[in-house]
């Protein structure tokens, strides 16, 4: 028994000097082609890409505007002051706030006790409002000073504290002696106080009084 390969027809030398030429130029066409090219400019994907870059780095920035913006003001009826009134009522007179040079601006407290005959003595606190609660930084007159703060009017409207860039005044009176009726103080003076680098600086003194 024998066995045979299946039969193929006869290629000519013709054919094969035919083919291996069409080969040969079909490879060198490809060579020669350019390459592809994306039908998106590369301008417009660099200017997407930039301004999302612009996005995610501005974003913490406008949360932390908007933040500030929502932050309620403090409400100072309510703040616990570390003063006391004896056998009277703690009375908040003015709460002013003051710019302060490279600080966040402090808040000014006036305070006194409403006495029945004549007016308590006055307590003058600093509060920084930059925490998320009210913080006591300084106290500027206590009730033992025994100084009586005088009202006045500016454009109509009742004051107490007079205030400015880093700066804070307060009209006061008090009593030459204790033998002065307290329904009639004799001593008169505006007591004043300037930012000196982290705290508010009495200036020119105050006047002698009991």
């Amino acid at each position: 028994m024998s066995f045979h390969s299946p039969l193929r027809a006869p290629v000519s030398q013709d054919a094969l000097v035919i083919s291996s030429i069409s080969i040969g130029a079909s490879t060198k066409s490809r060579m020669n082609e350019p390459a592809a090219r994306s039908t998106r400019p590369f301008g417009s994907r660099r200017t997407v890409l930039l301004g999302m870059f612009l996005v995610l780095w501005t974003a913490p920035l406008a949360v932390s505007s908007h933040a500030q913006e929502v932050s309620p003001p403090t409400d100072w009826r309510h703040v616990p002051f570390p003063v006391h009134c004896i056998q009277s009522q703690l009375q908040l007179l003015q709460a002013k706030s003051v710019p302060r040079t490279s600080n966040p601006p402090s808040t000014i407290i006036l305070l006194h006790c409403d006495w029945e005959d004549g007016t308590g003595p006055a307590a003058l606190l600093v509060y920084s409002t930059a925490a998320p609660r009210p913080r006591l930084e300084q106290t500027l007159l206590s009730f033992s000073n025994d100084w009586v703060p005088v009202e006045s009017y500016s454009d109509g409207r009742s004051t107490f504290l007079g205030v400015g860039p880093g700066r804070v005044s307060l009209r006061v009176r008090g009593y030459s002696t204790s033998k002065v009726p307290r329904c009639c103080a004799d001593v008169s003076a505006t007591l004043s106080w300037s930012w000196k680098t982290s705290k508010f600086v009495e200036v020119g003194g105050q006047p002698r009084h009991v």
